[in-house]
C-alpha cells in the first residue's frame, strides 16, 4: 500500500506519509489542526494518492484554494473500503466538502471472489488471495463465459450499490471525479485478464457512472495522457531511475500506468471552479 509506495519510490518522490487516527499510513504533508468546516478531503486509489507525482491534484487544490486538506488515497482502494472505515467518514463530514474518484470496480466482491476493499481478491472455492488480473486469467482461460459475465454483472451492481452507500453516508457536498486517460465508455473484451479488467478505472462504464452521479452534487471528468510515460528521475540528483512493481518485480524506468504530474495538473484545473464555488458557499452558510 502507501508504505510500499514509499519503499519502492523513495528515490523518485518523498511522499511524507503519516499516520491518521491508527489508521494506515496517508499523502503527506500531515496538515495541521483542521478545525471544523475549514479544510476539504479527496478520498480515492492511487491516482488521487499520486504516485509518481510530487504534487497531486489535492495538493495542487489545495493552494489554489488556499484550504488545508486530508488525502485519502489508497493504493488500489474500492469504495467499500471507505465505506467501512467510521472514523475516514466521520472526518470527511467534518469538512467543507469531499473529492470521490471514481474507483475501480475490480476490488469488489462477487459470487466467486471476496475482496476487503482494495485489489487482493480471495478466491472463495479455497481462500487463495491473488491480484484481480490474474484471478480473472484464470476465470477465462477456464473458458466457461456463462459464469465470466455472470461475474461481471455480479462485479458491476455490487460496485454500484458500493457507491451508493459511500455517497449517501458523506453529508458534505460531494464532487464525483473521473481521472482517466479514457472516456467512460468502453467494450469489455474477454481475450485476458488485462483486457477484461480494461484502463484504469477498471471494468467501470458509462451505465454504472450514470447510476451514481444522482448521489453527489458535482461530476467532473479529467481525460487525457499527457505527460505518459512519464520517465523516472532521481529527485535529488536528477538522473534517471528503475522503480520495481508490485506484482512481477520488473524494473521500469518510466510511469505508464498512473497520472502524471500534467494529469494531475488538468485534473485539479477541471475541478477547480466547483471547488470555488462550494467552498463560498460553505463559507456563507457559516
Amino acid at each position: 500500500m502507501s508504505a510500499g509506495y514509499q519503499k519502492r519510490d523513495e528515490e523518485v518522490v518523498d511522499y511524507q506519509l503519516y499516520r491518521f487516527k491508527g489508521l494506515r499510513p496517508l499523502r503527506g504533508p500531515k496538515p495541521g489542526e483542521l478545525a471544523k468546516g475549514e479544510f476539504f478531503c479527496c478520498i480515492g486509489a492511487a491516482q488521487t494518492f499520486g504516485r509518481y507525482c510530487e504534487k497531486p491534484y489535492p495538493a495542487l487544490l489545495g493552494q489554489k484554494l488556499n484550504l488545508p486538506h486530508s488525502n485519502f488515497g489508497i493504493a488500489g482502494a474500492g469504495p467499500s473500503f471507505f465505506a467501512r472505515r467510521e472514523t475516514i467518514v466521520k472526518h470527511v463530514n467534518n469538512g467543507a466538502f469531499a473529492i470521490v474518484q471514481i474507483m475501480s470496480a475490480r476490488s469488489v466482491s462477487n459470487h466467486l471472489y471476496k475482496s476487503k476493499g482494495t485489489e487482493l481478491l480471495e478466491r472463495k472455492t479455497d481462500g487463495v488471495e491473488q491480484g484481480a488480473k490474474l484471478m480473472y486469467d484464470e476465470l477465462i482461460e477456464a473458458g466457461d463465459y456463462r459464469t465470466i459475465n455472470r461475474v461481471l454483472h455480479e462485479t458491476r451492481m455490487n460496485w454500484v450499490d458500493d457507491y451508493i452507500n459511500l455517497l449517501e453516508s458523506i453529508r458534505v457536498p460531494k464532487v464525483l471525479l473521473w481521472i482517466s486517460v479514457r472516456k467512460p465508455t468502453y467494450e469489455s473484451e474477454f481475450s485476458n485478464g488485462a483486457n477484461f479488467l480494461g484502463r484504469y478505472p477498471q471494468l467501470v462504464n458509462k451505465e454504472m457512472v450514470d447510476l451514481i452521479r444522482p448521489f453527489a452534487e458535482h461530476y467532473v471528468e479529467s481525460v487525457n495522457d499527457r505527460g505518459l510515460p512519464q520517465p523516472l528521475f532521481n529527485k535529488d540528483t536528477g538522473k534517471p531511475v528503475t522503480v520495481s512493481r508490485r506484482f512481477d518485480n520488473e524494473d521500469r524506468a518510466y510511469n505508464g500506468y498512473y497520472p502524471s504530474p500534467e494529469m494531475q495538473a488538468e485534473a485539479a484545473k477541471a475541478l477547480l471552479p466547483v471547488c470555488k464555488s462550494l467552498n463560498r458557499l460553505h463559507q456563507q452558510k457559516r
